[in-house]
């Protein structure tokens, strides 16, 4: 009985560092960068944007107007109305 008690906690010990390894394996993959341009900004951002830089009250997109207030760090918000 001795021995195979021993067999079977040595069985266990492995599989715990097969999973520890596999886990590592996961966490470098993750940290790998992304190749290529950005994507490309869509409308409503390229508008609100460049109305925050002016510091318009207000925008027009679809058809919608956006008002704005001030805000301390960032600047304008801006909601539908």
């Amino acid at each position: 009985m001795a021995r195979s008690a021993k067999k079977r906690s040595s069985r266990r010990k492995t599989k715990k560092v097969m999973k520890t390894a596999k886990k590592v394996k996961r966490s470098k993959s993750k940290k790998t960068k992304r190749k290529g341009k950005k994507r490309k900004m869509n409308q409503f951002f390229t508008l609100m944007l460049a109305a925050k830089k002016k510091k318009a009250a207000s925008f027009v997109y679809k058809g919608k107007t956006y008002v704005g207030r001030a805000h301390k760090r960032l600047g304008m918000i801006y909601k539908k109305k």
